[in-house]
């Protein structure tokens, strides 16, 4: 307590209530209160500004310590628990530098097993935890205990409420670590942990200061968008589609990806991993349903695009990222990957570039291909579905075709092009297919129209 007299000192008053039961000659209790002091007190206080540090002890609602004593002692929930000790001071802050908050209670929660502490505002409002010390922290399991995981999400929803503001989530054994807006300043992107203690604010997420990207509203998503209950079974399905016997869980996390500049629909992706380096990858759906399966690269069968079932399966997977009747100016298969050439969903009237190679689509933004095509409109363009249609069943003839007319002895199949609008050529009012071939030394191609005739030959 600061001695009025002389506001740079500090002196230390002791308060003892005694009660003594059953007083010889007395009924009943006798009770005894004690005060001692002033008692001098050397001072080493981390914010050296002593004003900062002190409160008026009448905005301390010190008459509901009993209140705030039981309320803490059933946050804390600890078997056989009582409240050892309250400290009442101003909160200490060390970053950016030392300087002191509001006034808070601390009470110190403990039993012969573990111990925890709650913190509460002046009025004796309980308003975070440390249960750090407590058997419960140190047994957690949020892989598997869905009961502790919805309380932390409780905490989280407290915090953000149900609108989206969730960038991107990593589920860990004992927190859940994520970037997400600021609260209180919505345009900056903040990480967070949460955990039994609450919700704590890191770091920048961008470490740009004001200067961070402002992200568009579709990339974030709310606590209510996932149903957290499905954490166990994903875990426990990823393990099993992925048959990595000596795998362990690697990472989980729960986001938007992008793709064409557009946010793709909210998943988990649940990566399995061995010391050997051998990883797998499950992706799901915020209810627990399975999206993809992308198999550990021992187990993968990789179908060459050439062959009838590989191009197939290529055209498959692309349709389901840019969804039926997908719109492109030109596609072009290689063994292992296909290209793509399609509209800029960012950028109307221009073109980009996307790569497929069977685990997963890469986008290449820095590719602008608007340049190379000449008097681009809208039928310029092609339909993906009647490529799906009539490629496959004619592939084989169409390739064996190009062999013959080309007569490149041990020839190969380099690559095969569809396009209506070539690069650098004028539209062709019809899809044409491109079959290159090579040996060490010569190198041509045929072009076909979409019945399997040839339209042109470029001989060695």
């Amino acid at each position: 307590m600061q001695d009025p007299a002389q506001p740079s000192h500090i002196d230390e008053y002791s308060l003892e209530h005694e009660y003594i039961e059953h007083v010889y000659k007395y009924e009943g209790h006798y009770h005894r209160v004690n005060l001692t002091g002033p008692k001098p007190v050397q001072l080493t206080l981390i914010n050296e500004n002593l004003e900062e540090n002190l409160f008026d002890l009448s905005d301390v609602n010190i008459a509901g310590a009993a209140e705030t004593s039981k309320s803490a002692l059933d946050r804390t929930a600890l078997e056989g628990g009582a409240v050892a000790s309250i400290h009442i001071q101003r909160h200490l802050f060390l970053i950016p530098s030392a300087h002191c908050g509001d006034v808070e209670w601390e009470i110190h929660v403990k039993s012969d097993r573990e111990y925890a502490n709650a913190y509460a505002d002046a009025k004796g409002r309980i308003n975070r935890l440390n249960l750090d010390g407590t058997n419960r922290a140190k047994n957690l399991n949020l892989f598997a205990d869905v009961k502790e995981v919805q309380n932390i999400i409780g905490m989280m929803r407290e915090v953000f409420g149900s609108t989206p503001g969730i960038l991107k989530l990593h589920l860990n054994r004992n927190f859940l670590g994520f970037d997400a807006r600021d609260p209180q300043k919505p345009k900056r992107l903040m990480s967070f942990t949460a955990n039994l203690n609450g919700v704590l604010m890191g770091l920048d997420a961008f470490n740009g200061g004001p200067g961070a990207p402002q992200l568009p509203y579709d990339r974030f998503f709310a606590v209510d968008d996932v149903d957290w209950s499905c954490i166990p079974e994903i875990l426990k399905q990823a393990q099993l589609k992925l048959e990595i016997p000596k795998g362990r869980l690697y990472m989980v996390t729960l986001e938007k990806p992008v793709f064409g500049g557009s946010a793709q629909p909210l998943r988990w992706t649940v990566e399995i991993r061995d010391d050997e380096g051998e990883n797998g990858e499950v992706e799901f759906d915020p209810r627990g349903a399975v999206m993809q399966v992308k198999l550990p690269k021992s187990r993968q069968v990789h179908l060459s695009m050439f062959e009838p079932d590989g191009a197939a399966k290529a055209i498959l997977g692309i349709k389901k990222t840019f969804g039926p009747h997908a719109k492109l100016i030109e596609l072009s298969f290689e063994k292992h990957r296909a290209m793509l050439t399609a509209a800029n969903p960012k950028q109307p009237g221009h073109l980009r570039d996307f790569m497929y190679d069977e685990d997963h689509f890469a986008d290449l933004p820095a590719m602008d291909m608007t340049p190379f095509y000449r008097g681009l409109r809208a039928e310029s363009f092609f339909d993906l579905d009647d490529i799906e249609a009539a490629l496959p069943p004619m592939l084989a003839q169409l390739e064996k075709t190009t062999l013959e007319r080309l007569k490149i002895a041990d020839g190969k199949i380099e690559r095969i092009t569809i396009a209506k609008h070539q690069k650098m050529q004028p539209v062709n009012p019809n899809v044409t297919i491109e079959i290159r071939a090579k040996n060490a030394d010569k190198n041509g191609w045929v072009t076909f129209d979409m019945q399997g005739k040839v339209v042109s030959a470029m001989t060695p």
